[in-house]
């Protein structure tokens, strides 16, 4: 584990915003490659592109037009522990 003089709120804000840069980089690089405007092969790696189809279900659709009850026992619940960071009052980003 990395030992930082960061609070764990802190410096888990702080890896959310380097996730969010890097994020926003490599959809500039993805678009680059699809779009042709660079080199697919590199000194290390070669971009390999391809399409992918898949179907999945509009649950909203399915739920208008068979009804809640009539999807109820089709539905699986799923549950997951979500822990958001905001910035406190008073505080410079």
């Amino acid at each position: 584990m990395i030992q930082t003089n960061r609070k764990p709120p802190d410096e888990l804000a702080d890896v959310r915003e380097r996730i969010r840069e890097l994020k926003a980089r490599e959809d500039e690089l993805r678009e680059l490659l699809i779009a042709g405007e660079c080199e697919l092969v590199g000194d290390d790696f070669a971009a390999v592109i391809s399409k992918v189809v898949s179907e999945r279900i509009d649950t909203a659709r399915l739920r208008a037009e068979l009804g809640t009850e009539r999807l109820r026992p089709f539905l699986v619940p799923s549950e997951r522990t979500v822990v958001n960071v905001e910035r406190m009052k008073g505080q410079e980003p």
